[in-house]
């Protein structure tokens, strides 16, 4: 039994070393425990309730300096505020003061202005950098911007001063054909195409469909709607039916064939009317509408070449034509002492930078004395002042 038991508990001399160096490392272990305490005492207890103190004082110091913030800046800048109405075109900078602008707001104001920028509607006082939303609410009930400065619109103009004869707008049946220029003005139709129409039938063209009426050049698509369930044709006769293609080629070749034995009348092209440009060969309504709207644009011509600028007008057309001009001299001039920067950007040689200059020079340094003056601007050459100078003049 005891040699039984020394077998089962015997350790190799290897296995014996291990079993020495476990013992010892447990020894040594449980050692420093023990004396771990006396060379690392246990940590203080921290007070909780001073840092909850320290925290709550830097709170209130935060909350003092906001509050002192603020009321300086109620002091600086919510100093009695007065609403009346304004021209933000013209407000001085005391009554832009009065109004609760800040001094930045005023300052970018008036620097747009200074480079010639313009409001026109109230909406435009937005476009202001530093002009806020509730800037805007506050003040829009207060902006009053006269009628007059309204940005100008070729195409508006041109259909504004259409209508004005026309107090009332009729609607009855009638014949394209045989309608008299009366009865289209009651109808509503603008005196140019009421021309227009007039001269086509005076070729000896007719209408025959709803379809032919609608192609009368300055005819709108609302005004055919408006005006199509009026119109009448009469019952097709054997003499109508022959006509119709020979009529019209007639029309469209009349330049060609019939003016030739025709004694056609000379035209002051700074006064001619629409009918007068369309009596000479080669030129249509739409020849003819565009050169009015060019010689509208410029003022006039100062020269019977500028009708080659006239958009898409075939030189050859021009060669033709130019034995019957005559040239006026320019009806509407600028005056460079009282043009706005608009205005004078508005003509066709004048491109934005020289009208800049011209109304920068006229602020620094007063009216024109004499359109000579206007060479003493450093981006107006002599070749530019010579092409303007005809449009110009001093008052």
């Amino acid at each position: 039994m005891k040699k039984a038991l020394q077998e089962y508990f015997y350790f190799t001399k290897s296995e014996r070393s291990g079993i020495k160096l476990l013992l010892s490392l447990l020894f040594l272990t449980f050692l420093g425990l023990l004396l771990a305490p006396q060379f690392y005492p246990a940590p203080e207890k921290v007070d909780f309730s001073a840092l909850k103190t320290a925290f709550a004082k830097l709170e209130a110091e935060e909350a003092t300096k906001k509050l002192n913030t603020a009321t300086t800046e109620n002091k600086t800048t919510n100093v009695a505020i007065t609403y009346f109405p304004f021209d933000p075109n013209q407000a001085s900078q005391a009554q832009l003061k009065k109004l609760g602008l800040s001094q930045k707001q005023i300052n970018i104001l008036q620097n747009y202005r200074k480079k010639g920028g313009k409001f026109f509607e109230k909406e435009d006082l937005q476009k202001i950098y530093g002009i806020t939303p509730a800037d805007y609410q506050r003040l829009e009930a207060y902006i009053d911007i006269p009628s007059t400065l309204r940005p100008k619109n070729t195409e508006i103009a041109e259909s504004t001063t259409i209508p004005t004869e026309v107090k009332t707008v009729e609607s009855f049946p009638f014949d394209p054909n045989t309608v008299t220029k009366a009865d289209l003005q009651r109808l509503g139709l603008p005196d140019k195409t009421i021309n227009i129409m007039l001269n086509y039938r005076a070729k000896g063209a007719t209408f025959r469909k709803k379809e032919d009426f609608a192609r009368i050049y300055g005819l709108s698509p609302t005004q055919f709607e408006r005006l199509e369930p009026y119109l009448r044709f009469p019952k097709k006769s054997e003499s109508s039916q022959k006509k119709p293609r020979q009529v019209l080629a007639a029309f469209e070749n009349d330049r060609n064939d019939d003016r030739s034995s025709k004694v056609i009348a000379p035209i002051d092209i700074n006064t001619a009317n629409l009918a007068d440009w369309e009596s000479l060969r080669g030129i249509g309504p739409a020849y003819a509408n565009r050169i009015i709207k060019f010689r509208d644009k410029l003022g006039g011509f100062h020269d019977r070449s500028q009708l080659k600028e006239t958009y898409g007008l075939p030189d050859s057309t021009f060669q033709a034509i130019l034995p019957y001009l005559i040239n006026s001299p320019v009806p509407n001039k600028i005056n460079i002492n009282t043009a706005s920067l608009e205005a004078l950007k508005a003509h066709p040689y004048i491109p934005w930078k020289k009208a800049n200059g011209i109304v920068q020079y006229r602020q620094n340094h007063g009216k024109f004395d004499r359109i000579e003056d206007l060479q003493k601007i450093g981006s107006i050459n002599p070749a530019f002042f010579e092409k303007i100078k005809p449009y110009l003049k001093v008052e």
